[in-house]
């Protein structure tokens, strides 16, 4: 099965969405949320987690341990440029401090708790602001081993029912109550709340699962699905 550029396009142009949604106005207004209560961000989960059904799905006929491996191994590299960057802007912090420059790292926690703050980073409990994308991605990469052999499987549909029902106890804040600890003031675990942001990875990657079964054909277009959607 041949690799599919356009999706590589499409997560390319939700990458400089984004980037072009932090830089605020004149042109964030006409690129957050341009089309309904969706920005880039989604799509850019969706398309990976897509992406990610499309090429490990063929190592669902290999032993497990084989496909272990190779969803683990890339989320290893994805942890080790995690931890790169966690530990420039733990530099930049610290540094900023001990100057007395005037600017001021937004990493607020790690001003006031520069070492508390960077071991809670590297497990993943303290996630700066615009270094909360990565972690989620790790997590959901340590989990696809197991969720994508589910849809390979009879379970497909409990899969996909498991998913909806976190994404739903994710509306009323359930990861505040999992998470609560004393360290709970040095803790920041970003904007993406893992609990809700999981059921769009996993559809993305129910379709790419499919489209990989259809040998790399799309699915074809329901024009009431469409529809649905575009009324939502």
């Amino acid at each position: 099965m041949q690799r599919d550029h356009a999706l590589d396009v499409l997560r390319g142009i939700m990458l400089v969405i984004m980037a072009v949604d932090h830089f605020g106005e004149p042109i964030e207004p006409y690129t957050w949320q341009f089309l309904g209560f969706v920005t880039a961000a989604e799509g850019f989960v969706f398309l990976s987690g897509m992406l990610v059904g499309i090429v490990y799905s063929r190592y669902l006929t290999q032993p497990k341990a084989i496909l272990n491996q190779h969803i683990w191994d890339r989320a290893r590299v994805i942890y080790v440029y995690h931890l790169i960057t966690l530990f420039g802007v733990f530099l930049f912090t610290t540094l900023s401090v001990w100057s007395g420059a005037a600017w001021e790292s937004y990493a607020t926690e790690m001003i006031h708790q520069p070492w508390l703050s960077l071991l809670l980073g590297v497990i993943l409990l303290y996630l700066p602001p615009m270094l909360d994308i990565l972690p989620i991605y790790i997590l959901f990469m340590l989990l696809t081993p197991y969720i994508l052999r589910g849809l390979h499987s009879r379970y497909v549909y409990l899969i996909l029912l498991t998913s909806f029902l976190v994404w739903l106890l994710a509306q009323f804040d359930i990861h505040k109550l999992l998470l609560f600890s004393p360290l709970l003031d040095a803790m920041r675990l970003g904007a993406f709340d893992p609990f809700g942001w999981q059921l769009i990875f996993v559809l993305g990657m129910y379709l790419g699962y499919r489209r990989f079964q259809r040998g790399g054909r799309p699915t074809t277009l329901s024009w009431s699905l469409l529809a649905i959607a575009s009324a939502m």
